[in-house]
């Protein structure tokens, strides 16, 4: 793979180092929000895969290393790093794999991109490679190698790839370690239950962020928390807003400023299309259409 080298500019958002403690969000909870705080509680505390007596803990260290980042690639322009990523969406979903994946791809392409100067013929082995990488690290079953070459339409070879994958993890000094924003979306629809519409909507305006630029400047958890906020909106089930607010551990002022940049792109024309396809399929509720008839209604 060939490569030239420019200075490091590592992503600031992948750290084992905590740093302070974040702010602590103090909200007061209405009789019906303490009654269900409270079920939940109990819930959590009976199911061993909740982690009841540690989630509190782990969320807060979550908080503490996540951290916005820039993206910043001499041979790579934005545009063209978008439309490899819609197409990773693309291959990610015909190759069934969970959503953890696809988010840890991306953060691997980033990475990459932001330590490497590739001539834009190698992206789409960027694109292979970070995603053979995330899935060996989230998958239970990875698919063969040359499964992932079919689906390049053999432009790429084995051998490539396999160079590929280990000159990545070799410029990542293996360091795989990634607080998805998914992690905080789990959280956030705690509020209303993992209410199953409103969570697939907040699914794909998160997923959308991924594709454009002004979206790095905000944390994880801030993205994370404006698509549930908005997906509540739209679906009608803004129910336990208090509860929202201590589960997302972030306030309406918090999200200002990306719930503006999410209404803008959704009220717009959206040029990916592999996303659109994807969240179109019925197993995702048509929710692709959905957001658009009602970006229509409220938003244009």
């Amino acid at each position: 793979m060939t490569t030239s080298f420019r200075k490091p500019e590592p992503l600031r958002n992948v750290t084992n180092k905590a740093d302070k403690e974040p702010a602590k969000t103090t909200v007061r909870l209405n009789r019906i929000e303490e009654v269900v705080y409270r079920q939940q509680k109990i819930g959590d505390e009976s199911q061993i895969v909740m982690v009841d007596k540690y989630s509190d803990d782990i969320f807060k260290y979550f908080l503490s290393i996540d951290k916005p980042y820039t993206y910043a690639n001499e041979g790579v322009p934005w545009k063209m790093r978008s439309l490899l990523v819609d197409w990773i969406i693309d291959i990610h979903e015909k190759l069934g794999m969970c959503h953890d994946t696809l988010f840890l791809a991306i953060n691997l392409i980033d990475r990459f991109l932001g330590l490497r100067v590739i001539p834009s013929s190698k992206l789409q082995l960027v694109g292979v490679s970070a995603l053979m990488i995330a899935c060996k690290y989230e998958e239970v079953v990875c698919p063969a190698l040359q499964t992932f070459v079919l689906l390049t339409e053999k432009t790429l070879t084995d051998e490539e790839v396999r160079k590929a994958e280990k000159y990545m993890l070799h410029t990542l000094n293996y360091d795989l370690q990634y607080v998805s924003p998914l992690n905080f979306l789990r959280k956030c629809s705690k509020a209303n239950n993992y209410e199953i519409n409103s969570r697939m909507v907040g699914k794909y305006l998160l997923e959308l962020m991924t594709l454009y630029e002004e979206f790095l400047a905000f944390k994880g958890s801030i993205r994370a928390a404006t698509a549930m906020y908005l997906s509540r909106k739209m679906t009608l089930h803004d129910q336990c807003k208090n509860l929202f607010v201590i589960y997302s551990g972030h306030t309406k002022e918090d999200i200002r400023e990306c719930f503006i940049a999410l209404v803008r792109i959704i009220g717009g024309d959206i040029p990916f299309e592999n996303i659109q396809n994807k969240y179109n399929l019925p197993k995702f509720f048509h929710v692709s259409s959905f957001v658009k008839e009602y970006s229509k209604k409220h938003f244009r």
